[in-house]
């Protein structure tokens, strides 16, 4: 299979969108975030960079959604700019960089969708742009994001690996782009250079895409789907190239990869179908290692082991799923370390992602993954002082400086804090001093890693003093 060719499309809007819910779904994405990521390209952290674990992204402080592509990465920021990262070999990410870099031109945009070597950009007015490879004709678009007229009062938008779903303000849906398997949903497979009304699609409430296969979710709560269907991505027999019922009804949230499909439900479980592997594959897409699993799930089933969950995303052959508690659970094919789980194995059942924290909103391109994470849970109830200022009534003034938790504080100056901190186990990285350790029921005492001594603050300023328990001694710090 041809994995460069995959889309990741996730990304969702603050309007509300009923169907691409991640974000909606675990509430408001709060202002102080950044990004992590893991796998084989596109971490964002410079060229030829690997990994296994989730780890930040420089430069990204204060994003408020992302998207991934095959091989890039797109990012809102809180003034509704966009930054990119990755694989440009096409124009697609409008910037062509191995860190983010700020695009150019737009800073009013509501959502970003990426597929293969393509963007597509939805703004606040309701309009749309693209960039990138053109996949609606033989032309390539480079360089800047370019208008697709035809699309106004859009809501929502969605990309497969080289097919573009937009949904409109009346609940009607349009698509363009190549459709040899379907994709389109037009009851043909001929390719659409400009976007057309998929016919008989009406009263849609949110619209999602796999590879080569399409979703779109009904105001009765219906699913429907048409596209690719050789292993049953469609959940369903019948006429691929037209939207019809998979027998799934309350999807939240719903997504496809290469060949297989997913969607969390109402309830917080979460079934799937399509490709899961052939048996002694190890590939176990669909999160199933049970010998009564088939390899090709023709219905949506139940899988084992989820629950509480509000996105689920797909890569090429792997599935990340985040809980209500905004944790995130992976399995399927982790060859790469795209499920963050700190080894290249693969993953037959779901199984805990460690080292997240709090995570907003995911994304899976083809050989990497990436997160949305709040700042650590230590500082999540600090009170917005504005000009860029925090208050906690334990901690004081601080103000968040960039990326991976680092603040300035009103008192001790830079501190970096570790991102698995929590108010009763915080972690901070002062440049004169070191590792501390405190929490919130002992602040100002701190313990000083380096020398394993408990110091105590007692509140002042050039210089701050600090007394040492063990010795009784004080101790000056500028």
């Amino acid at each position: 299979m041809n994995r460069s060719r995959l889309l990741r499309n996730r990304l969702v809007s603050l309007s509300g969108m009923a169907g691409l819910m991640a974000a909606v779904a675990g509430g408001p994405v709060a202002a102080d975030t950044f990004v992590m990521t893991t796998g084989n390209t596109a971490l964002g952290r410079g060229a030829g960079v690997a990994s296994s674990t989730f780890a930040g992204v420089p430069g990204t402080a204060g994003v408020q959604f992302l998207a991934a592509g095959s091989g890039g990465v797109v990012i809102v920021m809180a003034n509704g700019t966009l930054k990119a990262w990755g694989y440009n070999m096409f124009g697609e990410l409008m910037a062509d960089t191995a860190v983010p870099t700020t695009v150019p031109g737009y800073t009013q945009v509501r959502q970003v969708v990426c597929g293969s070597y393509f963007a597509v950009v939805l703004l606040a007015n309701g309009t749309v742009c693209a960039s990138g490879l053109k996949v609606h004709g033989p032309q390539l678009v480079q360089g800047p994001l370019t208008p697709i007229p035809e699309l106004t009062n859009v809501t929502a938008v969605a990309c497969g690996s080289d097919h573009t779903l937009a949904l409109l303000a009346d609940g009607t849906v349009k698509a363009f782009g190549y459709n040899y398997y379907g994709q389109l949903g037009t009851g043909t497979t001929a390719d659409h250079d400009r976007p057309v009304t998929i016919p008989g699609l009406a009263g849609v409430t949110a619209i999602g895409c796999g590879a080569w296969h399409s979703f779109a979710r009904l105001a009765d709560g219906s699913l429907v789907t048409w596209g690719w269907n050789t292993f049953h991505e469609l959940g369903r027999e019948g006429d691929n190239t037209t939207p019809l019922p998979c027998g799934l009804a309350g999807a939240t949230s719903f997504d496809g990869g290469n060949f297989h499909s997913v969607a969390a439900l109402a309830d917080g479980t979460v079934k799937g179908w399509g490709y899961n592997g052939p048996v002694g594959s190890q590939l176990w897409l669909l999160g199933f290692d049970t010998p009564d699993f088939p390899w090709d799930q023709t219905t949506p089933r139940l899988i084992p082991g989820l629950d509480g969950v509000v996105e689920i995303q797909c890569g090429d052959n792997c599935t990340l799923a985040r809980r209500q508690d905004n944790t995130v659970l992976g399995f399927g094919w982790n060859g790469l370390g795209q499920l963050g789980m700190g080894h290249t194995a693969d993953v037959p059942v779901p199984a805990q992602v460690p080292g997240l924290g709090d995570v907003r909103q995911m994304a899976c391109g083809s050989e990497f993954s990436a997160v949305l994470v709040e700042r650590p849970g230590a500082f999540s109830g600090a009170v917005d002082m504005g000009q860029g200022w925090r208050w906690l009534p334990w901690f004081g003034f601080f103000a968040p400086m960039g990326d991976f938790g680092w603040i300035w504080h009103q008192q001790h100056g830079f501190l970096c804090v570790q991102v698995e901190s929590t108010p009763q186990s915080i972690w901070l990285y002062a440049p004169d001093m070191g590792w501390l350790w405190t929490s919130s029921d002992l602040y100002p005492f701190l313990f000083r890693h380096a020398d394993g001594v408990w110091i105590w603050y007692n509140g002042a300023v050039n210089p701050r003093w600090f007394r040492n328990m063990a010795t009784g001694e004080w101790e000056a710090r500028n």
